[in-house]
């Protein structure tokens, strides 16, 4: 401040003015920043929009090796072998393109977005080749397949998530949502191709398949209703235009054979389940194989014992029996328009076949504890283990072809060059969705850069204007200030003639204004100084006086606290003498009987001795009473004595800072004997955590005197005077050479604004019982200012306080004997 005070007037004006061009200055380059950070967004919408070309493009053609993928396994490798073949390698020449520009994007950009996309997408596809091989080895259900295809889809299309989190209008974010829309919709029309491929080559719906593609379609023509609706009129134009093709009757056609033919049979479903989770040819041989060859097969299970192996069999077989059970309830639950006579037959036949299965299970457990191996069990014709399964599994066979909904007459060919040729139209609006995207990208790249050119020639026209228009106004506002100034110097060599001109007289502005004040109070300006002198004087006068009775009132008031805080002091001390006469007064009454008692029996010994014959049971239990007597006085006396020590420690610790060894623990005892009359009648319990060895050099009358104010303050603030019960809790231990005491009890508490105030001086919430609010004030002193440590008090009403104090301290033994 001093060097900014020395500044001349000129550079302050300069300084002045530097302030607000600053603010300029920081506006021009936040503006810059902020224009540029909307071209790099720009940019990358631009890229992302070129990415989304790409998508589209490879979306495309995984939806046809989807198709074709349902095909082939619904025909049994019979239809779409060739073709798709060919179809996966223009998957993978695509996906290579979109890979390059994905890998390029998140290179060049650090939107986190971006890279999380490009791991996503990388990470699906590495799981391709297994899903082709699965594929090809017919080793993997047909909706894991199209789960697979559609899940990766569903990923790929989260690129519109990236373009609408950085869209900058709402025109754009529009066109990406209606597009994303169409992608969908599209991809619906990908997985109904899928579908019906799928069930054409084997003539007949999945479990639950056919309520799905009902659902699909219904989603399908719902999306494309929503995109139609919401689009611009050229984009609806170039739609229409593709819905016309002939592809899109074809494929409505088809689908009305299909609706028509094609429905949810329970029967159908109920066996769907029943291979889905046991199969005849699957879980029954399985079973079978691990009870008689698990040893061979198995793992973790090879390690077992046999018996465990037998348990774990059984367990597994029992599961798949109840299954199959229950299943088959449910089919013969049906009524007879569902399940005729000759179907409820074949349903008999597989329940015979699953029950010969249960029967040879438990012969297997059964030569088993007998000590039969399990390939001579399997070898062992008489057995009976092995199960003939071509008659249950023909009635299977019958039961599935009874509940098909018989022949769609629709070649899987056929539909998929159908279904193929509206996806191909779908395509064409796609791909103007996608050019229509990119010149948008396009065209807010060119705006933020017209933007910015903008803004930097605005910008630097503000800066020249406002650095000209500044340079004016300070070279005005110097020239009339430095006319002052020289008013001002020869005002001070006694010129009281000097006066300032003005150039204009009509055109005045502050400054103009008080350089006529200021010729105006030179008339005055001697006697206004004469004035001056005079008050300075009487000021001083009155300062003077002032600061002597300010210095005598101070004195009183720090004579005044020593007196209380000695008093404070003194009464602690007498509360230590009374304590300790009240404790005394017990041991000594009790030995002053004991020694009444003994003279009485010494008087009767003695006129037992005067008479002429002696009472020898009467003398010995005359003399038990006196050796009794003098043990209770010696101990009593022992007691007296301890006390008394205890009492010339504290008063001498309490009343003087003398330096010495003493260990803590007994100080604090010696503070619990001399308050022990207060607390006695009280339900308050005091407990004490300290090391037995902890010996310090110092001087124990301070930590005598903090226990103390601290014990009073809870015993008659937190305890009311001892009328409510509780638990004090003393906890005394080293923290980095220095003493810790945690002190705390689970009184009354205080509040906020009683806590905030709790070690000034004389303030007390008893003044009427006569309080004098010195006593954490000087537990504060203590700790604070003359042991150099600190205080932390913490209190939540009617739940106590807590007291955290530490001081550093001369440590001269720890833990151990007492030295």
């Amino acid at each position: 401040m001093r060097y900014l005070e020395s500044l001349p007037f000129r550079v302050k004006l300069m300084l002045i003015w530097l302030v607000p061009m600053i603010g300029v200055f920081w506006f021009v380059l936040f503006g810059v920043f902020e224009k540029l950070t909307l071209i790099e967004n720009m940019e990358l919408v631009n890229k992302i929009s070129h990415l989304t070309e790409q998508t589209s493009l490879l979306i495309h053609e995984i939806q046809k090796e989807r198709g074709m993928s349902s095909g082939f396994l619904g025909s049994g490798g019979h239809d779409f072998s060739e073709e798709l073949l060919s179809q996966r390698e223009l998957t993978d020449e695509k996906y290579q393109t979109f890979y390059n520009l994905l890998f390029k994007l998140q290179e060049d950009h650090a939107y986190s977005g971006i890279h999380d996309y490009y791991q996503t997408i990388t990470a699906d596809f590495n799981h391709t080749a297994w899903i082709r091989t699965q594929t090809d080895q017919h080793t993997i259900p047909f909706d894991d397949v199209i789960d697979f295809y559609s899940n990766l889809i569903n990923r790929l299309l989260k690129i519109f998530n990236l373009l609408s989190d950085l869209s900058p209008t709402v025109h754009i974010a529009n066109l990406i949502y209606n597009y994303h829309i169409f992608l969908h919709g599209k991809e619906l029309a990908g997985m109904e191709r899928a579908m019906i491929v799928n069930m054409l080559a084997s003539q007949r719906f999945g479990p639950g398949m056919y309520r799905r593609y009902k659902e699909t379609v219904a989603e399908q023509e719902a999306l494309f209703k929503m995109f139609r609706t919401m689009a611009e009129d050229e984009i609806r134009h170039v739609y229409d235009a593709a819905m016309q093709d002939g592809s899109i009757a074809q494929v409505e056609q088809m689908r009305g054979q299909i609706f028509n033919r094609g429905y949810d049979s329970s029967l159908y479903a109920l066996l769907g389940q029943m291979y889905q989770h046991m199969g005849l040819r699957g879980i029954y041989h399985s079973v079978k194989n691990l009870l008689i060859r698990g040893s061979h097969y198995g793992d973790s299970e090879a390690l077992l014992d046999p018996h465990e192996q037998q348990e774990h069999y059984k367990e597994q077989f029992y599961t798949h029996y109840n299954n199959i059970i229950n299943i088959v309830k449910q089919i013969q639950e049906l009524p007879t328009d569902e399940l005729v006579a000759e179907q409820r037959r074949d349903v008999n036949l597989i329940l015979e076949n699953v029950e010969a299965y249960r029967q040879s299970v438990d012969v297997i457990i059964a030569l088993q504890n007998q000590g039969k191996r399990l390939h001579e069990i399997d070898q062992d014709r008489a057995a009976g283990v092995k199960i003939d399964d071509l008659p249950a599994d023909a009635a299977m066979r019958r039961l599935v072809a009874s509940s098909l909904a018989g022949s769609f007459n629709i070649d899987p060919h056929r539909w998929f060059q159908a279904i193929t040729a509206k996806i191909n139209q779908l395509q064409k609006v796609d791909r103007f969705l996608s050019r229509d995207l990119v010149q948008h990208g396009k065209e807010l790249n060119r705006q933020a850069w017209e933007g910015f050119f903008g803004y930097l020639v605005f910008c630097l026209l503000v800066v020249l204007v406002s650095l000209g228009f500044g340079l004016f106004m300070v070279q005005q506002l110097r020239n009339k200030t430095k006319r002052m100034i020289d008013l001002h110097r020869k005002i001070s060599h006694g010129d009281y003639s000097a006066r300032i001109r003005l150039t204009d007289e009509n055109a005045q502005d502050e400054l103009d204004l008080l350089a006529l004040s200021m010729n105006d109070m030179l008339d005055s300006l001697e006697t206004v100084m004469q004035q001056r002198e005079q008050l300075l004087h009487s000021l001083d006068a009155k300062v003077t006086e002032r600061t002597q009775e300010l210095i005598a009132k101070i004195r009183e008031l720090k004579a005044t606290r020593n007196e209380l805080i000695a008093s404070e002091k003194m009464a602690a001390l007498g509360r230590l003498v009374a304590g300790i006469a009240h404790e005394i007064n017990t041991p000594v009454g009790v030995a002053y009987a004991a020694t009444t008692q003994m003279g009485e029996e010494c008087l009767a010994m003695q006129r037992m001795f005067q008479q002429d014959e002696v009472d020898v049971d009467a003398l010995l239990a005359s003399i038990t009473i006196v050796d009794e007597a003098s043990k209770l006085i010696a101990r009593n006396l022992e007691r007296a004595a301890e006390l008394i020590q205890s009492f010339k420690r504290a008063s001498s610790d309490q009343s003087s800072e003398a330096i010495r060894d003493f260990r803590v623990v007994e100080v604090v005892r010696d503070v619990q004997l001399s308050l022990r009359h207060l607390f006695k009648k009280s339900q308050i319990e005091i407990r004490l955590e300290c090391p037995e060895g902890l010996w310090l050099a110092g001087a124990p009358g301070h930590l005598q005197q903090i226990l103390t104010n601290l014990l009073l303050n809870s015993l008659i603030h937190g305890f009311a005077e001892g009328t409510r019960s509780g638990t004090i809790m003393i906890r005394i231990a080293l923290y980095r050479q220095n003493l810790e005491l945690i002190y705390s009890d689970d009184g009354a508490g205080m509040t906020e604004e009683v806590r905030t105030q709790a070690f000034e001086p004389f303030f007390t919430t008893n003044r009427r019982a006569g309080g004098s609010g010195l006593g954490l004030y000087i537990c504060y002193n203590l700790i604070v200012s003359q042991l150099r440590g600190s205080v932390m008090l913490t209190s939540v009403p009617e739940r106590g306080v807590c007291f955290i104090c530490r001081w550093p301290v001369v440590v001269k033994r720890e833990g151990g004997m007492s030295p």
